[in-house]
């Protein structure tokens, strides 16, 4: 699972490459993404 800086835009991208964008809620206003990091394994939303 990876998040750019505000948490807002979330994704899961697998082993070949494909990804899945992830809701991660409403009436967000998000600024432009700069940047994705891995979400650690306690985060919430994460399996």
């Amino acid at each position: 699972m990876y998040e750019d800086e505000t948490g807002i835009v979330r994704a899961e991208i697998s082993d070949r490459g494909e990804v899945r964008m992830i809701a991660s809620g409403g009436h967000q206003v998000p600024g432009a993404p700069l940047l994705a990091r891995p979400l650690s394994e306690n985060a919430p939303g994460t399996r």
